[in-house]
């Protein structure tokens, strides 16, 4: 792979969540709908169709990288303002992100922007930090043992006590959400809050509504809550424990 020819794209401003699109209206040419195709299709109304290529940037993949001589675009069909007959148009991935209308310095924008094409000093360190974040995230996932790998796994929604499963779940999703999968793995309340979902997940623990309760006992009037009583509370979060043991599936 030669670095140069390919150019990148950089999620800028959208913080901490995913940012996609399909198209947009081409203001500064002839106000048509601007798409590009790449061979998908589907059915529709028993037709079969081209759908749309979905570009999209998320929290553990900032950059898109393009081709910049992208030979996989289907023509998109426009109409000759003049005939108003329909015409093709091949569009490269490049051109079509730079006149994207929140890329920065397009001529459809309108001053606000997401993403740039990646030139600057900025636009590097912004995705030097991304990266650096996955492979922190992965790392750490990738190193998880015993009941931080189980706690992990709950509060990522997977109950299944197979090790090795568990560890592939939680390796997937730190790598695809590794800013949440840190916050959460350095969370101090990551052990009540497990143990808690944990409980409900084997019924041990009830949920009415909002409210957590344990037997007789009112856990809290909602999930941030009744972990809060767990952590402050060792004897009602040790006998929850050792419930949830005796009966742990």
């Amino acid at each position: 792979m030669k670095p140069d020819n390919y150019v990148y794209f950089i999620l800028n401003k959208a913080g901490n969540t995913s940012y996609s699109f399909t198209g947009y209206t081409d203001h500064a040419g002839n106000g048509e709908l601007m798409t590009i195709y790449k061979g998908r299709k589907e059915k529709h109304q028993g037709e079969v169709v081209d759908i749309p290529h979905r570009w999209k940037f998320d929290t553990a993949h900032r950059t898109i990288r393009v081709h910049k001589n992208d030979k996989s675009v289907i023509p998109t069909l426009m109409f000759d303002p003049e005939t108003g007959d329909e015409k093709k148009v091949y569009i490269k991935s490049v051109d079509f992100l730079r006149n994207h209308p929140e890329c920065k310095n397009s001529p459809n924008s309108g001053g606000n922007w997401m993403f740039s094409e990646m030139k600057e000093h900025e636009d590097a360190v912004t995705a030097v930090d991304a990266k650096r974040v996955k492979i922190e995230a992965e790392s750490k996932a990738l190193n998880l043992e015993g009941a931080e790998l189980k706690e992990m796994a709950v509060l990522l929604g997977n109950f299944d006590p197979d090790d090795a499963k568990q560890k592939h779940f939680v390796l997937e999703r730190a790598g695809a959400d590794p800013k949440t999968f840190l916050e959460l793995l350095d969370s101090p309340e990551r052990g009540a809050k497990a143990l808690l979902l944990k409980a409900v997940s084997l019924g041990i623990v009830k949920v009415r509504g909002t409210l957590y309760s344990w037997e007789k006992e009112g856990l809290g009037a909602d999930l941030d809550m009744a972990v809060a009583k767990l952590m402050k509370d060792k004897e009602i979060k040790d006998a929850l424990r050792n419930a949830v043991k005796g009966i742990r599936k």
